[in-house]
């Protein structure tokens, strides 16, 4: 017999148990996430067991919108125009010592002249990229399903396992035509004890299994194209479509992650958590498939963190003071190789290695601190401040010749604040924010090929300065047992910097502009 995905379960549990809600209940439905952020000690946590201390028992949230995105103020590897519709659903129903929780989206989109990135779901910070320099049209596809469980069998303790998987695929229809599919699929178990005196210990882990497979093909072999494989800070080798029309690159790798909570909550209106937080990434491309083998870089990451979170208010006012560190070390194994034809296998094309060793290593370190104000009528949010910094500072060194480097200091910064509005059946939250970012001591030394193209441009949308804001306004109006709803979203980032490394972005912004609507009941 199949077996369905504990994600799939918990939403046949929530559908089943329908969404029966007290009256208090229904007027909040609206605004569960800002009751769920400020209300939920554990919301931010890696802990799944959060699940059982949300403060809304039962609830689906069915949401279809669409976002498109304008402007040349964007990451090198991203596209000037996008459009993305998607359509999702969430829900949670709780019983006598369950909490279940799944939810389920899906996207389509397509990012238009894009370039530089074939790569799809690997890690951000992964120097080892695999690309080429045509613009291309992309159609993009983007599958979630998570789901949660959490067991409260007696009152000091609470177990809880949620399962995530994420799988997507992206191809265009220009030569060199690559098409990507990747997948993760992330368990993390949880179990939190309390201790007495309002002490509680909690411990999580988490396993993510990831994969990732590109196909380049070209149809018109008159044509010559040149895939990059890149290894940091701009370095590449090259590989031609005349020495190999169809290239294929897989990726594989797996993270480990473990934190510990110590929650402490006084009964009287002040609690606090600390966590910390340790994780092991480890990603492998090799290019070829069955027709040869071509070490594309061996790229791995650990990381530490340590937050605290300290809520404090009454049923009028909450605080949240949220403080956090992190850092981690990126390193990156490269392979130098040589091509041949091995006569052994009908002269087909094959790689030697000739030398490997460090090629990339990046450390990072990251102060942020969040403060968040909610006023509340009767258990609900009438309004909301959210204000924040973020202090990061990087240093990349690329054993390559002499050696090159890249280092910086940024700080990002925003304020948000909300008001919701109740009249009879209806609510209305209206929502502004403005936001900025921009670097000091930023700095780099690197190969001078592709750096007029590639290298200059993305540190300086790394490190060049920028204001922006958002406006965002949402109307609910509750027909019998469920609330109906349009929303619109408006954001808009401006490049203020003095085109210290490339005047590529000079008078140039970003507009996001988002559309849907919304069922909750």
């Amino acid at each position: 017999m199949k077996k369905f995905p504990t994600s799939v379960l918990c939403l046949m549990c929530v559908l089943a148990g329908g969404a029966s809600l007290r009256a208090q209940e229904k007027v909040q439905l609206p605004v569960y996430k800002e009751l769920e952020r400020s209300g939920n000690l554990f919301s931010e946590s890696h802990n799944p067991t959060s699940l059982w201390f949300s403060p809304l028992s039962n609830m689906i949230d069915f949401q279809a919108d669409y976002k498109l995105e304008r402007g040349d103020f964007h990451d090198l590897d991203e596209s000037s125009k996008t459009g993305h519709f998607g359509v999702g659903m969430a829900g949670r129903q709780r019983f006598n010592k369950v909490v279940c929780a799944g939810s389920i989206r899906y996207d389509d989109g397509k990012e238009f002249a894009r370039r530089w990135n074939s790569t799809l779901q690997i890690a951000d910070d992964n120097p080892f990229i695999l690309g080429d320099s045509i613009p291309s049209d992309f159609n993009t596809q983007r599958f979630v399903l998570s789901g949660n469980v959490a067991y409260h069998p007696f009152d000091r303790l609470t177990l809880a396992l949620k399962l995530d998987y994420d799988t997507g695929s992206s191809a265009n229809q220009t030569d060199p035509r690559p098409k990507t599919d990747g997948m993760h699929f992330v368990i993390t178990p949880g179990i939190q004890y309390g201790l007495g005196a309002g002490f509680s210990l909690g411990l999580s882990g988490s396993f993510n299994l990831m994969s990732e497979s590109i196909t380049h093909t070209v149809l018109d072999p008159r044509e010559s194209y040149v895939y990059f494989r890149f290894n940091g800070l701009g370095d590449y080798s090259t590989i031609s479509t005349g020495t190999s029309q169809s290239y294929p690159r897989d990726y594989n790798g797996t993270e480990y992650t473990g934190a510990l909570q110590l929650a402490w909550d006084s009964g009287r209106g002040i609690a606090n958590l600390l966590e910390v937080r340790y994780a092991s990434n480890s990603e492998e491309a090799r290019d070829g498939g069955a027709t040869f083998t071509f070490l594309g870089g061996d790229y791995s990451r650990t990381g530490f963190s340590v937050s605290d979170r300290i809520r404090f208010g009454n049923e009028r006012r909450v605080h949240n003071l949220i403080i956090g560190w992190q850092h981690k070390t990126v390193e990156g194994i490269w392979y130098e190789q040589t091509a041949y034809y091995d006569p052994e296998k009908n002269n087909q094309l094959a790689f030697k290695i000739q030398t490997s060793g460090l090629k990339n290593r990046e450390t990072a370190s990251t102060l942020q601190g969040e403060y968040r104000f909610d006023l509340l009528r009767e258990g609900t949010p009438r309004f909301s401040l959210d204000a924040g910094a973020r202090l990061e500072q990087s240093e990349t060194i690329h054993y390559e010749g002499d050696g090159n480097s890249r280092k910086y200091t940024r700080i990002t910064g925003g304020v948000t604040a909300s008001k919701f509005f109740f009249f009879g059946r209806n609510q209305l939250t209206a929502t502004l924010g403005v936001a900025g970012g921009s670097a000091f001591n930023a700095s780099q030394t690197v190969q001078e090929r592709l750096r007029e193209v590639y290298t200059d441009p993305q540190f300086e949308y790394m490190t060049g300065t920028w204001m922006g804001g958002n406006v965002e306004i949402r109307y609910r109006r509750l027909f019998g047992n469920l609330w109906g709803g349009l929303f619109a979203r408006a954001a808009l980032k401006y490049y203020l910097g003095a085109n210290t490394f490339t005047d590529r972005y000079d008078a140039t912004d970003r507009r996001c502009f988002t559309f849907g609507a919304e069922i909750l009941f």
